[in-house]
Order: C-alpha cells, then sequence, then structure tokens
C-alpha cells in the first residue's frame, strides 16, 4: 500500500469501538514487535555507523508524515523485523495500528460495501 486514505483511516478507526471519533492520524512509526519498542532516533557517526535508538511508548517515537520515508529507514534496518505502525491521537494517548492490521482492516470493508 502507497499511501492511506483519509476515508481509510475513517475505517480503522470505525473499527475500534474504544477509540474516539475525533482520533486523528499523526504519522507513521517504526516499531520492534519483540520487544514492543518504537525507534525514537537514529544518529548517524562519521559516515560510517549509524545508531538507532528505541523507546518503549509511541509517545518518544518518530513520527514520519511520508510512508515511503519510514519504509526506506525499515529497509536499512534489517537487524530484527522492524515494521510501520499507523499512530492515531486519541485525544488522552497515542495508539499504534501495526500496517498488516490497517490493511486487513481496509480489505474487509471493502468486501462488505461490494457485497452488502
Amino acid at each position: 500500500m502507497k499511501k492511506f486514505k483519509r476515508k481509510q483511516i475513517k475505517y480503522i478507526i470505525e473499527e475500534f469501538d474504544e477509540m474516539p471519533e475525533n482520533s486523528k492520524f499523526v504519522g507513521y512509526v517504526i516499531n520492534l514487535p519483540e520487544t514492543e519498542e518504537f525507534l525514537s532516533s537514529i544518529n548517524h557517526k562519521n559516515n560510517e555507523i549509524t545508531l538507532y535508538e528505541w523507546a518503549k511508548t509511541p509517545e518518544l517515537a518518530m513520527k514520519f508524515k511520508i510512508r515511503e520515508k519510514a519504509m526506506k529507514v525499515i529497509r536499512k534496518y534489517d537487524k530484527n523485523k522492524a515494521t510501520l505502525c499507523l499512530l492515531l491521537d486519541l485525544g488522552k494517548q497515542l495508539a499504534p495500528i501495526p500496517e498488516e492490521d490497517a490493511i486487513e482492516i481496509i480489505e474487509t470493508y471493502a468486501k462488505k460495501i461490494e457485497n452488502p
């Protein structure tokens, strides 16, 4: 998927009963599912070493507005299975939604529309 459209994000929010209707898409974050950490910064040292710092909460994560920029970082970071998440602001907290889950929700919604 290249980019999530506003309408698709709305479907995702509607899928989760506990999410307020006024939840907003913040951007994309990179997650390590094994450790439940989020990429918080990237530091390049002497053009030879790249240091990735990870945080335990999505509030401290680097936020990418453009999906492809986040995917480029994931492709460069191949040590562990990093995944892309959509980050939603629920008002009082941030909620990361794994991209795989978001795609599944959108595909299920599309099938419901095709076959009511």
